[in-house]
Order: C-alpha cells, then structure tokens, then sequence
C-alpha cells in the first residue's frame, strides 16, 4: 500500500509539474502573439513573423500565430504557404476572422470566385467592423451581380478606413492591403460608383 501510495504521488508531482510548464509556455507563447499584434499594427510584418513563429513553437495550439504567419507570407508572395497557416489557424478556430478574409482573397486570385465569397461571408459575420472583411464581400457581391448590396458594404468599408478607395493602398503589399491586382481591376468598376470620401481618415 506503501508503495501504490508514492508511485501514486510521483505521477501527480510530474503530472503537476508539466502542467506548470506547460502554463509557462502558454504564457509566453501569448505574450509573443500581442507582440505580432503589436507589430501588424506598426506595419512591422517581419517582427510580426518572428513573434508569431516563436508563439508556434512555444504553443502550436494556440491559433492566432498561425494567422499571423499566414499574413506575413501573403503579403510577401507566397501565397501556398500562407494558405497552409491560414488553414491550420482555422482548424484550430473556424472563427478567426481575420484567416478566412486572407484565405478568401487567395481563393480569389486563384480563380476560386465561389469558395472565396464563402470565405469573405464567413469573415464579415464573425467580423462586421473589419474593412478588410467589409470590402472583400463587397467584391464578391459585385462579381454576381449584387450591385446595390456590394456598394452598401464597400460604403462600410470606407466608414472604418476610407484608404481602401485608393488602388494604390489597394495593391500595397508593405503598408497597404496587400490585394492582388485581379482584386484591385474587381474592385474598380465598383468604386466607380462609390463619390470619394469627403470625410478624414482617423486610422493609425
């Protein structure tokens, strides 16, 4: 009995331990996730990748860094990779808004109109504030025709961040929204019917 009684210690001590390690862990893997934040919102990208990777390695549960990832790597060009992070972003939270609107804009240029509106949907229910969100559905409502909804939305957009009526802040991929050019030459007949907003962007 004796010794069923300390095996039974030494396995809740270690259970014990590796659970603080594991909470440790945790920890700094979110720490390094608002320091990717952090970073995004300074339009820092390569200090947001290094943060976001870090998180991974610290905790490969958390979702969050696998979107960051993801948008370090679409906006430098590799969009394979970056679909493969926004996916495991999704798997481990089907409601990461900001994954599904990326996902959905690489679906887009591939030529995946139909499966990229899903995505833009997704992201505007799980996000209605997002200008990303906002004008990317605007784009696909545009695209089957939904004239009147997809200028209704693209006007929200510009509510939140009136830059996303400029083309050129349309393709930067450094500071900018980083959309592709079929995107952007999507996006022109609409803005066509859109009067330039007359009032000041209060962004960062």
């Amino acid at each position: 009995m004796k010794k069923m009684f300390w095996i039974t210690l030494l396995v809740l001590s270690c259970s014990a331990a590796a659970f603080s390690a594991d909470s440790k862990s945790t920890a700094k893997a979110k720490k390094e996730l608002q320091n990717a934040i952090k970073s995004a919102g300074n339009n820092n990208f390569e200090k947001m990748y290094e943060s976001a990777k870090k998180a991974q390695a610290l905790d490969p549960r958390l979702a969050g860094p696998y979107a960051y990832s993801g948008l370090y790597l679409y906006r430098v060009g590799q969009f394979d990779a970056a679909e493969k992070e926004f996916q495991k972003c999704l798997t481990l939270d089907a409601n990461f808004a900001m994954a599904r609107a990326y996902l959905g804009n690489i679906l887009f240029d591939r030529g995946e109109s139909e499966r990229a509106l899903d995505e833009w949907n997704a992201s505007v229910r799980l996000d209605s504030k997002s200008p990303e969100a906002l004008a990317s559905i605007a784009v696909g409502l545009f695209g089957i025709g939904k004239t009147t909804e997809a200028v209704q939305q693209y006007k929200k957009a510009l509510m939140y961040d009136r830059r996303y009526y400029e083309p050129d802040f349309l393709l930067d991929r450094k500071k900018g929204a980083a959309w592709g050019r079929k995107k952007v030459d999507a996006a022109a007949p609409l803005l066509q019917k859109i009067e330039k907003p007359k009032f000041p962007y209060s962004g960062s």
